[in-house]
């Protein structure tokens, strides 16, 4: 039991960011994916918004597997539970600010894609 409980926050990061990446939502929806004000603000940005994420959480939730076995084998009793889930949960809100930050760099605050060169493009 002190396994799942140890390793359970950390694997279903893992399988969201799987999941979205394998079958992301295909449109800005208010109740799945990865939403934000830039990333709904047009199909382009959803998109984009919906890769990085996914690629995020798969990253988090491998780092957060790897650190809450390491938890599980150092650390005795509940102490190990409450760290490896408490470990798993920050990395998993680290994502969002990853996630923004991607996105700033590509778009502008209009949703408008940015060129290599940091200047605006056409709408997206």
């Amino acid at each position: 039991m002190r396994v799942l409980l140890c390793l359970i926050t950390a694997a279903w990061v893992l399988v969201t960011g799987m999941t979205r990446l394998i079958s992301p939502p295909r449109e800005p929806h208010f109740g799945r994916g990865y939403r934000s004000t830039l990333a709904m603000k047009n199909q382009a940005t959803w998109q984009v918004a919906q890769r990085e994420s996914s690629l995020a959480l798969i990253a988090a939730g491998a780092v957060g597997l790897a650190l809450s076995w390491l938890m599980m084998k150092l650390v005795e009793g509940d102490l190990a539970i409450a760290a490896s889930s408490g470990i798993s949960a920050a990395l998993a809100a680290t994502t969002v600010a990853w996630t923004e930050k991607r996105l700033s760099l590509a778009f502008d605050t209009k949703g408008k894609r940015r060129r290599a060169g940091g200047t605006e493009d056409e709408e997206a």
